[in-house]
């Protein structure tokens, strides 16, 4: 007791010493303690403290905390983008906090891109996609049937989806989606014409 008031304190218990430690004292003071008067004890308590070997554990660091390179970047948002078409989600989806636990469970070092950073990226997947259909249509394409569907969105936005469907010279069914164009009012046959002229 010091002033009637419990004080607590870090005892040293080793044999002969029994020295107390100032009440502000942490354990790494007990340590540098231990360290100084008895430091046969200090070093036989540490050989039992299994810690992994110095270079192991800088390599597993440096591996967790190296950046991503762009190219796998880029071909993982490919991915996504390529998913969340093929399974008809919302942009949202890449948004949802476990989505990005299930990501970084399997790349703790990748910050998942969100929806922003896929939207944006739409206009250069779309060029790309281009050009591959083109060089798909100039090798396989003689001739083709057009079909289209009128829909609308969840905002009440009407568009109209247009289809080419065509064999290959092997007889294989091919079929794209040449576009998804806002379709204007009236729904008329003369403005639907116009809409796939265009």
């Amino acid at each position: 007791m010091e002033g009637g008031k419990r004080v607590f304190k870090f005892v040293c218990l080793q044999p002969g010493c029994h020295t107390a430690l100032s009440k502000t004292s942490s354990s790494t003071t007990l340590s540098y303690h231990f360290k100084a008067k008895h430091r046969e004890a200090y070093t036989e308590k540490r050989k039992g403290v299994d810690r992994p070997a110095p270079a192991q554990s800088m390599i597993q660091t440096s591996l967790d905390m190296a950046p991503v390179p762009k190219a796998k970047c880029d071909k993982i948002q490919r991915a996504l983008l390529e998913w969340l078409i093929a399974d008809l989600l919302p942009f949202s989806t890449l948004d949802s906090v476990h989505f990005k636990a299930v990501v970084k469970s399997f790349i703790p070092n990748l910050a998942p891109p969100c929806a922003a950073t896929i939207r944006a990226s739409l206009l250069d997947h779309r060029i790309t996609m281009t050009e591959r259909l083109k060089d798909l249509m100039d090798r396989t394409l003689v001739s083709g049937a057009i079909t289209v569907d009128g829909w609308s969105s969840r905002s009440h936005k009407s568009y109209l989806g247009i289809t080419l469907h065509w064999l290959d010279e092997d007889f294989r069914m091919m079929e794209c989606a040449l576009d998804m164009a806002p379709q204007p009012h009236p729904h008329t046959a003369a403005n639907t014409a116009r809409l796939i002229r265009k």
